[in-house]
């Protein structure tokens, strides 16, 4: 105790200049920080190599590449656009000749958006200062880590689709757009016209069993353009638009679209395109129907909704009940050129439920039902009905609930007949 009091004074001195070396150091690791930051990569290829470009025809609507050979010891980071978010992810070999991929982020601190730094044989989480050998990198890990990003090795080259790449977006993207979108009333939603630039803005919105996207964006001269994140044509590889100017642009294709051209006339042509979204503005919000994302939500399913469904007979249809769980599942089938779009589920008893995906007292709202743990919530009045009174009797109330679609299982099928959605065909048109 004397000692620490006689060196007290000193001890101050001493203190001013650890503040001081602790802020030089905290200088120069943030300028090494920043610094790493400002030499990362743009992903491969760049069109100016006519080699690349050849490569670059062979993988782009798929996969993004880089040169095996040009992998080493020191991870390279690369960025790619999508969606409105710009995703990072670096590319390293360990010690032992394996080339690792992972996005530059974790899984658990994302929201802090600081993500990887390297020491050596180890990659280190800016945020928590958490230290990771890279031969650790890859599938199946928990807690903080870089979070894996699959890829393979073809013919000299680094391959990572872009399916991938997209399923991490959700780690790079600021802000909580889907947060914004208000529901306004029984049939209409909104976002605020104040949020809105000439840089787009994304948003999410779950109806009809799907995770609907869409962007809003106003052209050099203030209108306001909303889209789908997904074209009409390509819908089906899943990789939405990223915007480059005043151009939004297909990462499917890499085709430009000019934001101008998203309206109704200009999105109804041939080729890639943004789907168009029709709006209203009101007041201060940019006013969106329930309907028309319910009619765009077959593009965000991951499945092939049509092709799921298999004509048994002249009388009836089938899908497969291995397909079925307690998450619904949503199929779509072509009845006298209306499509009718029904769900499947398990209770949690196991038992399977059927049912049109529209409420017989709301139907013409178009607005459908999304799942909400053991209930199926109808978007236009965004009442719940539980999953296990889905049944003829269930369903033969007044209020507010899904159409029930009879069904039986034989086999390995869940059975149902034409005749059923022929007679509910009229509510989906």
């Amino acid at each position: 105790m004397e000692e620490g009091m006689k060196n007290g004074p000193s001890g101050n001195k001493g203190g001013s200049k650890g503040v001081i070396v602790a802020g030089v150091v905290a200088i120069l690791v943030m300028a090494t920080i920043l610094g790493v930051l400002a030499s990362r990569d743009r992903i491969w290829p760049p069109a100016a190599s006519p080699e690349a470009s050849a490569v670059l025809s062979e993988f782009n609507t798929t996969h993004m590449s880089v040169p095996a050979s040009s992998v080493g010891s020191t991870a390279t980071f690369y960025e790619w656009n999508t969606s409105g978010a710009t995703v990072r992810f670096f590319v390293v070999l360990d010690g032992k000749g394996t080339i690792r991929t992972a996005f530059d982020e974790c899984p658990m601190c994302y929201g802090m958006h600081m993500g990887f730094r390297q020491e050596g044989a180890s990659m280190v989480e800016n945020c928590c200062n958490m230290s990771f050998p890279l031969t650790s990198i890859g599938p199946g890990g928990k807690g903080c880590r870089p979070e894996y990003l699959p890829s393979t090795i073809e013919r000299g080259r680094v391959m990572i689709a872009k399916t991938s790449i997209m399923d991490g977006a959700y780690m790079f993207r600021k802000g909580t757009e889907p947060a914004t979108v208000e529901d306004v009333n029984m049939t209409t939603v909104a976002v605020p016209l104040s949020s809105m630039g000439t840089t787009a803005r994304w948003y999410h919105y779950s109806i009809s069993g799907a995770e609907v996207r869409f962007f809003a964006v106003k052209d050099v001269g203030g209108s306001v353009h909303t889209a789908f994140d997904e074209c009409p044509k390509c819908y089906e590889s899943h990789l939405g638009f990223r915007q480059d100017g005043m151009s939004m642009v297909e990462n499917c294709c890499e085709m430009p679209f000019p934001i101008g051209n998203i309206t109704a006339e200009g999105c109804n042509r041939t080729g890639c395109h943004p789907a168009f979204l029709p709006n209203v503005i009101d007041g201060e919000r940019v006013m969106i129907s329930k309907s028309s994302l319910a009619a765009g939500s077959y593009m965000f399913r991951m499945v092939n909704e049509t092709a799921a469904v298999d004509k048994v007979d002249a009388s009836t249809i089938a899908v497969a009940l291995s397909s079925i769980g307690g998450t619904a599942t949503w199929y779509g089938y072509e009845v006298n050129g209306t499509t009718v779009r029904f769900f499947v589920v398990k209770d949690s008893n196991g038992t399977v439920h059927a049912a049109m995906d529209i409420c017989p007292k709301c139907y013409k709202k178009h607005a459908g039902f999304r799942q909400d743990g053991n209930s199926m919530v109808e978007n236009c009045c965004n009442m719940p009905f539980a999953i296990d009174n889905i049944t003829a009797e269930g369903c033969s109330g007044t209020m507010c609930h899904p159409a029930f679609l009879p069904s039986r299982i034989e086999g390995q099928k869940v059975m149902m007949a034409g005749a059923d959605l022929e007679a509910g065909a009229f509510m989906f048109k």
